[in-house]
């Protein structure tokens, strides 16, 4: 097989390599942070490289590392309609294993993303991958397929030309699934060892790229779903819906997940412009800490570290601001208008 001319490149740093495994999409905890230290602050093709490896085909997930491996997502073909799960050794970039696979939905996205946008996510019995296509497989360690579900097959009135995002999360023994679109719009808990079905939960028909994100609240933990029209959040375990919240503005962005602090604080994406900071409360909706316009209508969470959350607005392709804010009342921190991304 002919390879194109893509690549995975990995930071050298100082430290051992991987004493922590990022296992899904934003890290263990979804706030992009990292607690490794002695890491590089710039690396090009050639500095502080430690391997480079060549892939089958476009990708725009993130690669998740557990039990010293590097799990990752590709598609190929003209029509993006071959798919790929490939498994790497950490300390070589070495190939372990590649499964490939047909698509069953349709293939169609926005120029800028491709089938592989989803990030896989990984744990000690292997690697659960979503594609744009709807396409959903989980291989163990060692690539041998568990199972394997089209998404579109068993739910044709699902409808999404621009492309899809929204990554997979691992609850215990349940991989949760989000499928909001124009169409058939669900939230899906999935049994980790066979695949079938624990619950649904119907979520409104409007296309969103968010990824759930797990959250603690006491005793008990919440998946949180932003779309459109709120902030919900449901039991892992069950699909049940403990509350929603929806803002005097009426919408809130599908684009951005939100980003939880250690103390329980929620950042939200407005919608258009702002953000929103919420204060949960037992057994009801959040309360609204404050709102600020100064994380702009493109402005994503990036992650959380300490008490500021790292925020970066993707208003054009080669620069980027960055900045953080203090989380209990918005001010800025730090600010880094011209961020060069290259």
């Amino acid at each position: 097989m002919k390879y194109a001319t893509l690549g995975l490149t990995l930071a050298l740093s100082t430290a051992p390599a991987f004493a922590e495994d990022w296992p899904q999409f934003r890290g263990p905890d979804g706030r992009g942070v990292s607690a490794s230290t002695h890491l590089p602050e710039k690396w090009d093709l050639k500095e502080n490289v430690r391997w480079t490896a060549e892939l089958p085909g476009r990708g725009v997930s993130c690669p998740v590392v557990v039990g010293g491996k590097v799990y990752l997502t590709a598609n190929s073909g003209m029509n993006q309609t071959r798919l790929h799960v490939l498994c790497l050794d950490a300390a070589s970039g070495r190939t372990l294993w590649e499964r490939q696979f047909w698509a069953t939905g349709q293939p169609l996205c926005h120029p800028k993303t491709c089938m592989a946008a989803p990030t896989p996510v990984a744990d000690g019995h292997g690697v659960y991958a979503l594609f744009g296509t709807a396409d959903l497989v989980a291989l163990d360690a060692d690539g041998n397929v568990r199972w394997l579900r089209s998404l579109a097959g068993e739910h044709p009135k699902m409808v999404n030309h621009v492309g899809r995002a929204s990554s997979p999360v691992l609850y215990q023994d349940v991989l949760i699934v989000s499928q909001e679109n124009q169409g058939k719009s669900f939230l899906l808990g999935v049994d980790r060892a066979t695949g079938r079905d624990r619950w649904r939960a119907e979520r409104p028909t409007d296309n969103n790229y968010a990824t759930p994100v797990l959250a603690r609240q006491g005793d008990r933990a919440e998946l949180l779903m932003v779309a459109e029209r709120g902030l919900a959040a449901f039991d892992p375990l069950t699909g049940a819906k403990h509350w929603e919240y929806v803002p005097e503005e009426g919408k809130m962005s599908p684009i951005p997940s939100p980003v939880v602090a250690e103390d329980g604080l929620i950042v939200a994406p407005g919608y258009g412009r702002g953000q929103f900071a919420l204060r949960p409360v037992d057994g009801a909706a959040p309360n609204l800490v404050w709102k600020s316009a100064k994380l702009g209508a493109a402005m994503q969470v990036l992650g959380w570290q300490s008490v500021c959350p790292v925020a970066q607005n993707c208003r054009s392709q080669s620069v980027r601001p960055l900045a953080a804010f203090r989380q209990r009342t918005c001010s800025r921190v730090w600010f880094i208008p011209e961020l060069a991304v290259r």
